[in-house]
């Protein structure tokens, strides 16, 4: 909501959304997707104590990332970015948690298959913007140091943590 607000309050700036109405309407679906499956799932996977169900976790989150590589190839099959040449809203919305994998890497061994050499891989595309993401000055300039954020989310993977996101995580509920 905040991202819509500002492309609507600002609008002579560089847009997050394209200014066609349907491809509006695909940005959003897919702000929408990362927010309500994979922002939940790294939670779960995180904060899940029993195996069987980390695993379960981790092959929803594979199969998450697919889906998002194979839609970014639907929707712009060149990018770099998710909509095409520029930087927008699905890609703020999800980088962020992208950028932590390397939580989940750290406490749950998860990491996504291919890379951005095997042209091949469902998972190239995702690759390819993940390798372009990270040169976005913006983007470049939100970062937190890893070793603070690791400290951070090891009460998560301890499963002691108290936050309305860790207990929305343990009953299965939406996110705050």
């Amino acid at each position: 909501v905040t991202l819509e607000y500002l492309e609507d309050a600002f609008p002579d700036v560089p847009h997050l959304l394209p200014a066609d109405p349907l491809e509006r309407a695909t940005a959003r679906i897919w702000a929408d997707f990362c927010q309500k499956k994979m922002v939940p799932l790294f939670y779960r996977m995180l904060q899940t104590r029993e195996e069987a169900q980390r695993e379960t976790a981790r092959r929803d989150m594979v199969e998450h990332v697919r889906t998002f590589s194979k839609a970014m190839s639907k929707v712009s099959e060149d990018g770099p970015f998710f909509m095409g040449k520029n930087f927008g809203l699905v890609d703020i919305v999800i980088s962020p948690w992208v950028e932590r994998f390397y939580i989940l890497k750290h406490h749950r061994g998860f990491q996504v298959p291919g890379s951005v050499n095997e042209m091949d891989s469902d998972f190239f595309r995702f690759h390819r913007w993940w390798q372009a993401v990270r040169e976005v000055p913006a983007f470049k300039g939100s970062l937190c140091d890893r070793e603070r954020l690791l400290a951070t989310y090891q009460r998560y993977a301890d499963d002691t943590a108290t936050s309305k996101v860790a207990i929305a995580t343990r009953s299965g509920t939406a996110l705050p």
